[in-house]
């Protein structure tokens, strides 16, 4: 089957979805299964397309760890331009500034691992 190029909306014969399978299981792994769902925030389609293909389905970021990642971002540029400022002015001058960047990071990485 061969489809136009030139649209935005193509996907290659290899990662199109065209095979079906039906699934028989118990109520237990059925709800199992839904409850991963409801957890990732994913359809349940998707989410045994995941299991199947990976063995694991990855949950979506929540509000919390997104706000964390955006804190982590904005460090993450603040520490680069102190970094630039340290092989301006010498890194004598700019090496506690840099620890409590630092001890911050390290503080909110904790914080997204627990």
């Amino acid at each position: 089957m061969k489809r136009k190029k030139s649209s935005s909306h193509y996907i290659p014969d290899v990662e199109r979805l065209v095979f079906e399978r039906s699934v028989r299981m118990d109520m237990a792994t059925f709800y199992k299964i839904k409850g991963i769902a409801i957890t990732s925030g994913k359809p349940l389609a998707t989410c045994m397309r995941e299991i199947l293909k990976d063995g694991y389905v990855r949950e979506r970021l929540t509000p919390e760890h997104a706000d964390m990642v955006r804190k982590l971002i904005g460090m993450a540029t603040n520490l680069n331009q102190v970094a630039h400022r340290a092989n301006a002015a010498g890194y004598a001058s700019i090496s506690g500034q840099c620890s409590s960047m630092v001890a911050d990071i390290q503080k909110i990485i904790n914080e997204i691992k627990s």
